[in-house]
């Protein structure tokens, strides 16, 4: 199922397909690379390939925080001037 559009549509905007994707392939007993999820999150959420590679990224460290007892570190945001 791609998605071509950034209009969101319920459950099926880009994020949550990735997500799907991720959690789908993480679930299952083959191994995967980097390189074929990023493939998959191109093809069938319809992200860029850099957005694929941040997306895989942010969610490739949620676990390993879990794993290890700590909270993800948050996101940097700009100082107000």
């Amino acid at each position: 199922m791609a998605i071509s559009s950034t209009r969101s549509t319920g459950n099926n905007t880009k994020s949550a397909v990735a997500h799907r994707i991720f959690d789908e392939m993480q679930a299952s007993d083959q191994v995967f690379t980097r390189k074929q999820v990023i493939e998959r999150f191109i093809s069938e959420a319809g992200l860029t390939p850099a957005g694929a590679a941040t997306y895989y990224f942010k969610m490739n460290q949620k676990p390993k925080a879990e794993a290890a007892g700590t909270e993800p570190k948050p996101a940097r945001t700009r100082r107000s001037k």
